[in-house]
């Protein structure tokens, strides 16, 4: 609850409230007048009245007592009590009814007359003041001084009319203690309202009206002593006139005459004992300053002796002076000077950073507003304290409240000055903001406490001082199970290692060592450690040696394994069949494998003398150097070049190349020599390719870095260009057919396939016709490997029409049924809890034909799923409630070992505000499609086939040709040397009529081939 000024009047008043009302109370309960009225012959205080001030006294009552949790609740219920039973009573004579409370408790048995027209009910200006009066105990509860400042005025407004009524009864006039002409405030009423608002304001004395008499300054004590006085003049005046009414001393003409004689006479006394204290205060100023006057004459003799001396001290104190505004101005820490009572009197610029208060704001509040609650009732006592004058120095750390709500931890150092009587005048604080300290030691408990590192102190005998909780997470043993030894744990192997290194730390103040050992786990395992000892011996705070310990026992598992990996790696270099190789940023060879020997004709030993420079051929080197220098570590180039075996030979080879950190690069070879041979007849086979796929009905393309190489006539004509205008376009093709806003999501789903993280992908865009006309196009492609580079194979159709349907579809709810009747496609409506809407007849026929099931309206549809397909259709019904649209293909195996395929699309529905209330599904039969394009990729397999029998048959018949083409080379040469040998002429023959078989057969096997 927010803070209250204690007094011992507010508990008296309270009580005297709470007493007053329970004696009303039982009045009206056992029909005793005398406990109703108080005093005789005025009017009865109402049962209702009594009971605000028995809600209202015990709630300035909790006020008081010491804070428990339910205060504020209680405090806050007994307040909005009474101001309810204000406000409707108040209600009832502004609106003219009756709402049932004037007696709903009691029974008033007075007559109902004109001056009492509602038996029970409390007069008008006492319901204002209970409501008035609730209102500002609500107020007190809200932590803003703008709404205290303003309840502040409500319990002065309910003290004006308190006062003014008491006035009325003094004087007999009953306007003042009646609001209306029905009603009036009894006299007990009234003096208990202004008793008790009083009271409350004291409750924040520096607020209000309050702040005028409770203060210590000359004028405060002038009102009090002022308004004292007055208050005597109004009731002696009262009696005065009373007196000679009862008496008959004087007619109602002469007592008013002789009332304004008497206030002119009494303002005359009060003016003159003011003046008489104002006279004594000056005397006495007076009287000092003639003191001092005296005192300078006889130091004036001193002070001419003294001069140099005190300017050389005067000189000083500016220094010194100087120096403290600076130091206090530009402290790092925040300063404070504080008036006992709590409120500051200057603040630093620090301070004002540290609680994110401006000066000015801060200087009119105390140190109890800005104070966390629960520290509060600790600094007013230490305030208190100080008040007393126990102590001269306090400490004490506490919570402050940050403007922005946050908590600000910090150490406050009080010093209390006081004058040369020894009384406290005020604190002098140095405020320390220790947030940050808080946070550092809260971490590092956490660190200490971590399960991550264990920290332990240990005296120079090894024996265990202290130990991290976290160290018996690492080894299992408790403190006791050790015995406080931690040599017996160590490995055997390992145990004069630690007993090193513990005496080479005891005998160095300072030294740190890491060392990493086995010791003994609970579960009777040994496992790996790794400590850093530190000897902190010498140090008074510690006197121990520092151990951090880590358990790293899966790091030396992994170093295992690591080691056995580049075993395996080397043996795997040595036996591969590729030619591997390193060199480093110069070229020269550092390694190379059996393959490369192989391949180059090299031992290990002569490559290992030789730069790369000298295996390339000299005539590529002049337009393709090698390019030396350090490279960026993780750069992997594919790239072809032409070798120079050691018999002088010139071999095709495609290198991958990729540089380490350590500035040698690694080189993987291999020979392409048939490769180069076999592209020419790979062409062959492209134009085969070519042709099947340009009497396509549905556009082809092949892809590569955004650009089509490929494309047949219908895909040009959906976009209404000409094949060759969309082949190698100097820039991305995307920019040329697809639509701006949808060109990101394309470029997205090509990049996530050249990078393998999928490997098809289906979707539909907007795209731009050469005309400057959109249309719709469905896109579908998969990634394959073109010249060791990542493209795209796919096939596009123009669902313009399809598009167009749908989105006459959506402008047009009246039309859904029936164009969901005539769709060749499956619609479901689902709501948002999967529950069937709406369904056309193809979703009938399919689930009929799929799941032997026919949908109804409100079932789910996950109850007839199978399992196989329930979790991701669940997961993507999810995902499109939340906005996104989600499509993919299905397939569903037949008894006749077809297969039927449906591309399926989920996409979320949307009321009028946009809100999604549900989703469609929609199924379209893509079977003729998926054939087509499975037809499309088997004809490109034969293709392949072909070439690799196309490669096959020349490799065999190369090697019958060659034997009869080296026997005729031979016998030539003799020949040569004896022309008219008819023996040699027989062999040639010979050979050339197995040359012209190999021949034919070569004609027969391309025929078969051909076919």
């Amino acid at each position: 609850m927010y803070p209250f000024q204690k007094s011992k009047a507010v508990a008296v008043i309270s009580v005297l409230a709470i007493f007053t009302g329970a004696c009303v109370i039982v009045g009206w309960a056992f029909n005793l007048p005398g406990l109703e009225t108080i005093f005789p012959q005025y009017d009865s205080m109402r049962f209702n009245t009594a009971i605000c001030f028995t809600l209202l006294g015990s709630a300035l009552l909790i006020t008081q007592l010491k804070t428990k949790s339910y205060h504020q609740s209680l405090f806050i219920l007994l307040s909005v009590l009474a101001a309810l039973l204000g406000a409707l009573s108040l209600s009832q004579d502004i609106f003219h009814y009756n709402a049932g409370i004037d007696q709903l408790v009691i029974t008033d048995y007075k007559a109902i007359t004109e001056k009492y027209p509602f038996p029970g009910r409390m007069a008008t200006n006492v319901s204002a003041c209970f409501l008035l009066f609730g209102l500002a105990f609500i107020g007190f509860t809200v932590k803003s001084r703008y709404v205290h400042t303003l309840s502040q005025y409500f319990l002065h407004v309910v003290s004006g009319i308190a006062a003014v009524a008491i006035m009325g009864y003094l004087y007999g006039l009953s306007l003042f203690y009646k609001l209306t002409f029905v009603g009036s405030m009894a006299v007990h009423t009234a003096i208990l309202l202004f008793s008790t608002s009083v009271i409350a304001s004291l409750l924040h004395p520096s607020l209000g009206i309050a702040k005028l008499f409770t203060g210590q300054l000359v004028g405060n004590r002038m009102a009090r002593r002022l308004f004292i006085l007055i208050v005597l003049m109004v009731i002696i005046f009262r009696s005065i006139r009373l007196q000679s009414q009862r008496y008959g001393i004087s007619s109602a003409e002469t007592g008013a005459s002789l009332i304004s004689v008497c206030f002119m006479f009494a303002s005359l006394l009060l003016i003159w004992y003011t003046a008489n204290w104002l006279n004594r205060i000056d005397l006495k100023r007076y009287q000092a300053e003639e003191e001092v006057k005296g005192m300078n004459e006889v130091l004036e003799e001193r002070v001419e002796k003294r001069s140099a001396e005190l300017f050389d001290l005067l000189e000083k104190y500016k220094e010194s002076e100087s120096k403290f505004r600076t130091a206090f101005e530009l402290s790092a820490i925040g300063m404070a000077l504080v008036s006992l009572d709590g409120k500051w009197l200057k603040v630093n610029k620090r301070l004002c950073e540290m609680v994110g208060y401006p000066e000015q704001e801060l200087l009119s509040m105390t140190f109890m507003d800005i104070t966390y609650p629960d520290d509060l009732e600790d600094n007013i006592n230490t305030m208190k304290k100080a008040a007393t004058g126990e102590s001269g120095v306090y400490h004490v750390e506490k919570r402050y409240i940050h403007k922005n709500g946050s908590i600000v931890w910090a150490n406050v150092n009080m010093t209390t000055v006081k004058d040369d009587q020894n009384k406290p005048l005020y604190l002098v604080s140095q405020i320390e903001d220790i947030t940050e300290t808080k946070k550092i030691n809260a971490r590092f408990k956490s660190i200490v406490e971590s399960d991550f590192v264990a920290i332990k102190l240990n005296d120079i005998d090894g024996n265990i001082i202290y130990r991290s909780p976290s160290m018996q997470s690492i080894n299992g043993w408790t403190d006791e199970e050790m015995n406080r030894s931690y040599f017996k744990l160590a490995h055997p192997d390992d145990l004069e290692m630690i007993k090193k290194a513990h005496r080479e730390v005891s005998a160095n103040p300072g030294k740190s060592v890491n060392i990493i050992y086995r010791i003994l786990h609970k579960n009777g395992g040994y496992i790996w450690i790794e400590s850093q000892l530190c000897n902190e011996l010498s140090n008074p705070d510690l006197g121990a040696i520092i151990t951090v310990t880590r358990d790293v026992t899966e790091r030396k598992t992994i170093e295992d394994q690591l080691r056995k990996s580049e075993e395996n790696y080397r043996s795997l270099i040595e036996h591969a069949s590729d030619a591997i190789y390193l060199v480093d940023y110069e070229g020269n060879l550092t390694d190379a494998n059996e393959s490369m020997c192989k391949m180059t004709g090299y031992s290990r030993d002569e490559l290992l003398h030789m730069n790369i420079e000298q295996l390339i051929d000299p005539e590529q080197l002049k337009t393709d150097p090698v390019q030396h220098g350090r490279r960026s570590p993780g750069q992997s180039v594919m790239r072809e070049r032409r070798l120079v075996h050691k018999n002088g030979q010139l071999f095709e080879v495609e290198v991958n190349v990729k540089t380490f950190t350590d500035d040698r690069t690694l080189v993987i070879a291999r020979d392409i020599t048939d490769r180069k041979r076999m592209e020419a007849e790979l062409r062959e086979a492209e134009l085969k390719f070519r042709t099947l796929a340009e009497k396509s009905m549905v556009g082809v393309y092949i892809s590569q870095h955004e650009r089509f190489t490929y494309i047949n006539p219908r895909f040009a004509e959906i976009f209404g260009y000409e094949p060759n205008e969309l082949i190698n376009t100097p820039g991305s093709t995307i920019d040329l057919i697809i639509n701006e806003e949808d060109q990101a999501k394309v470029r997205a789903s090509i990049e996530a396939r050249n990078r393998g993280e999928i490997e098809s992908a289906n979707y539909e865009v907007r795209g731009k016709r050469k005309d400057g006309t959109s249309n719709h196009v469905e896109f579908y492609g998969s990634r394959v490997m073109v010249n060791g580079q990542p493209a795209i194979i796919g096939t596009l159709l123009d669902i313009t029409e399809r598009k167009r349907a749908e989105a006459i579809l959506i402008r047009s709810e009246a039309n859904l049924k029936t164009i969901m009747d005539t769709t060749d496609s499956a619609y479901v409506l689902l709501d948002k809890k999967l529950r069937t809407i709406a369904y056309n007849h193809m979703a009938v026929k399919l689930g009929l034909s799929q799941y032997n099931h026919v949908p109804t309206k409100g079932e789910k549809l996950t109850d007839f799923l199978p399992k196989e397909r329930l979790e991701q259709f669940i997961k993507n019904a999810d995902e499109v409630l939340t906005g996104k649209n989600i499509s993919y293909e299905l397939n569903y195996p037949q008894a006749d070992g077809s297969v039927l395929w449906y591309f399926v699309r989920l996409f979320p529905i949307t009321n009028d505000k946009k809100e999604i209330f549900g989703l469609m599904i929609a199924l379209s039969n893509i079977t003729e499609r998926k054939n087509a394009e499975e037809n499309l990729r088997a004809a490109y397999n034969l293709i392949q086939d072909h070439i690799s029998s196309i490669k096959e048959m020349a490799w065999k018949q190369s090697h019958l040709i060659r034997s009869p083409i080296a026997n005729l080379k031979g016998l030539a040469a003799l020949l040569k040397d004896n022309p008219s040998d008819d023996e040699l002429l027989k062999f040639i023959n010979i050979e050339l009529e197995r040359l012209d078989t190999v021949i034919t057969d070569m004609a027969e096997d391309a025929s078969n081939h051909a076919l």
